[in-house]
């Protein structure tokens, strides 16, 4: 996949450290022993995923994906990529809604750096145990503050106390 385009010194970079698991095809990851592809998931199985590993790595792309709140969410700490030029004229992360809405479950490396500060996010990562956090901006009762009152009670009758997420 496109998302994999140069950043292969990166993948590398951190498979020599810990092993890595992708969904991506083993043919668009580099060749490493620590690299692993277990193909396309099913929503259970990526949830199950997220929640068997200490961090999901952000590549740059896509923007402000559903990835990064579902590792939080899962327990697992989200590698945010920083840009040095901004995308879209305003985006200097990859995600930075997750950074600033759960921020000790985020840490950010320089995507176009030596790398060294994504080495000591993963290891940020692989030394605490975070519990699964869903922000508070995705909760149920948040949308229902938003919401006008008709829709607030149906949808608390089908959530009742759980997230949005």
């Amino acid at each position: 996949p496109k998302y994999y385009h140069g950043k292969h010194v990166f993948l590398t970079k951190v498979a020599s450290i810990v092993p890595l698991v992708s969904t991506a095809p083993q043919d668009a990851l580099p060749a490493h022993p620590n690299i692993t592809s277990v193909g396309h998931l099913s929503p259970e199985g990526w949830e199950a995923l997220l929640r068997s590993h200490k961090f999901l790595l952000g590549l740059g792309d896509p923007l402000v994906g559903p990835s990064a709140i579902d590792a939080i969410a899962a327990g697992a700490m989200f590698l945010n990529p920083h840009y040095r030029q901004p995308k879209l004229d305003h985006y200097r992360s990859q995600h930075p809604f997750a950074e600033s809405s759960t921020p000790d479950s985020v840490c950010a490396f320089d995507l176009e750096g030596s790398g060294e500060d994504l080495v000591e996010c993963v290891e940020k990562a692989v030394g605490q145990d975070l519990a699964p956090s869903v922000p508070t901006e995705l909760t149920a009762a948040s949308y229902m503050e938003k919401s006008p009152s008709s829709r607030t009670s149906c949808l608390s009758a089908m959530l009742g106390s759980r997230s949005i997420f």
